[in-house]
């Protein structure tokens, strides 16, 4: 099993630096999203706010597995009266302090025992009243108290260890769930920005369209005078202008709509200019991805799911012993001096040793305790089930991810012969136009061809990359890395 986590844990690392470390994006735009996407989206703030209280709930669970020491101060007065009036003393002038300033440490055992130290020293001064004008105080003896002690269950049942699993657990659950938080959020900006410059391509194409378009019913209105086209021709292209008109409006509102949208989440404001914008393709390499019984360790819900599993099997056994019959084994050593007003040890001290055996069990509970018991083995042994069918569902998904990046790389090579046939096709149509050998409207139809050729290789790039951060998210690899930010602690 061990070997089994180690090559997981190379081989994730391996992948990481291969597909991550070595390529952050170059866009400025899309670099200028990304960190304001850190400064001033709200989403953002909230997952780092919810690291940050996960932190400080596990380093407050945590600190009671570590020794607590604690200071105490305690102090008294007392007055006595005096039956007797001896010479110099008046009654009822007789008056006690005591100050009595404490250390106490205790410390909880991996073998669910408790450790108890403590040091008291009690001082002790008599004030007396020896005449109308002067006091007199006197220091006693102080008492200087050492006791350590120790509490031990003698059948534990690992609920030390127990307790600790479910406290590394949980707070490993918190950071996994915020690592995939962020790279959702960073998922999110690509797939916004990558919206917002496909709109802006279709808007580039339509404009252009419509332009055309325009021009074309232009020219057919002052040939249809010379006899050159019928009724129904010219109505046909009037239709094409319209139509083009109708596709300006709705892309304009899309991309008004995927702007806006960047705006509200983002705080800025981007305009695309198509004609220098490149989309960078994100590397990855397939073959690194096998076998899928390891690559399925790295998937963030399966980590958790493991996790929850643990947590579940701590669960029982903290159950099992708090059900139980619980026999304790006590100890404690106490030495105790008195020390005179001239910091001299009198020769009176208490040295003492102790042993304390208890023992306390549940008698009737009406079958509480077992039936609490029997759940908790329940709930552990369901999730060990959805544990399974999830690790299969994510080695599904994986694999269909992957057919998706082998389809996307297999047309990619398609939409380029096809745009070179379609760019051949297009030039070659301008100078038949020249030569008046095709129509106005057939040269239009090849440019619409190329057009939609290029627009087809810009959504396969966007498609490529949207699928790749899919892989690494199912990975549970660091988004962050593509970004050129640190990555999470």
């Amino acid at each position: 099993m061990k070997k089994i986590v180690f090559l997981l844990l190379l081989f994730c690392t391996g992948l990481s630096l291969y597909a991550i470390d070595g390529f952050t994006f170059k866009d400025p735009a899309l670099r200028m999203l990304l960190k304001a996407q850190q400064e001033n989206n709200q989403a953002w703030a909230s997952n780092e706010a919810f690291l940050e209280a996960g932190v400080l709930e596990y380093e407050s669970a945590r600190s009671m597995l570590y020794p607590q020491l604690n200071a105490g101060l305690d102090g008294g007065a007392a007055s006595s009266y005096i039956n007797s009036t001896p010479v110099g003393i008046e009654l009822g002038d007789l008056y006690a302090l005591s100050v009595s300033p404490s250390l106490s440490v205790s410390q909880l055992l991996p073998s669910s025992g408790i450790l108890t130290g403590s040091v008291t020293d009690e001082l002790d001064a008599t004030i007396t009243k020896e005449s109308d004008s002067s006091r007199q105080l006197e220091w006693d003896e102080s008492t200087l108290s050492f006791v350590i002690g120790i509490s031990q269950p003698l059948f534990f049942g690992n609920a030390y260890k127990a307790a600790r699993t479910q406290l590394t657990e949980s707070h490993e659950i918190s950071r996994i769930t915020y690592l995939d938080n962020r790279n959702n959020l960073i998922s999110s900006v690509l797939n916004d920005y990558y919206n917002l410059i496909q709109t802006a391509y279709q808007l580039q194409l339509v404009q252009s369209r419509l332009t055309t378009n325009t021009e074309f019913e232009k020219k057919m209105l002052r040939e249809h005078s010379l006899g050159m086209w019928t009724k129904g021709q010219l109505n046909s292209a009037k239709a094409a202008r319209l139509q083009s008109e109708v596709d300006l409006i709705r892309t304009l509102s899309e991309y008004s709509s995927a702007g806006d949208k960047i705006k509200t989440l983002y705080g800025v404001e981007l305009n695309i200019d198509i004609s220098s914008v490149d989309i960078e393709t994100i590397p990855f390499n397939a073959e690194t991805l096998a076998p899928f019984q390891l690559i399925e360790e790295g998937n963030p819900e399966t980590q958790i799911n493991k996790k929850r599993i643990a947590i579940a099997e701590a669960d029982t056994v903290i159950t099992k012993k708090n059900s139980a019959f619980n026999l304790n084994l006590g100890s404690s050593y106490s030495l105790t001096n008195d020390i005179n007003a001239e910091g001299f040890v009198s020769d009176g001290s208490l040295n003492s040793l102790a042993f304390t055996l208890g023992l306390s069990m549940p008698l009737l509970d009406g079958g509480s305790a077992r039936k609490t018991i029997e759940l908790k083995q329940i709930q552990a042994g369901k999730l060990g089930k959805d544990f399974n069918e999830q690790k299969k569902n994510t080695a599904s998904q994986l694999q269909a991810l992957l057919n998706s990046i082998t389809l996307s790389k297999k047309l990619a090579e398609i939409y380029l012969v096809q745009e070179e046939t379609a760019a051949f096709d297009y030039e070659t149509g301008s100078r038949e136009l020249e030569l008046g050998r095709i129509t106005q409207k057939e040269l239009l139809e090849l440019q619409i061809a190329l057009d939609d050729t290029r627009l087809t290789i810009l959504e396969n790039k966007i498609n490529y990359n949207l699928t790749v951060l899919q892989i690494y998210r199912q990975l549970g690899l660091d988004l962050s890395l593509l970004t050129g930010r640190e990555g999470a602690e």
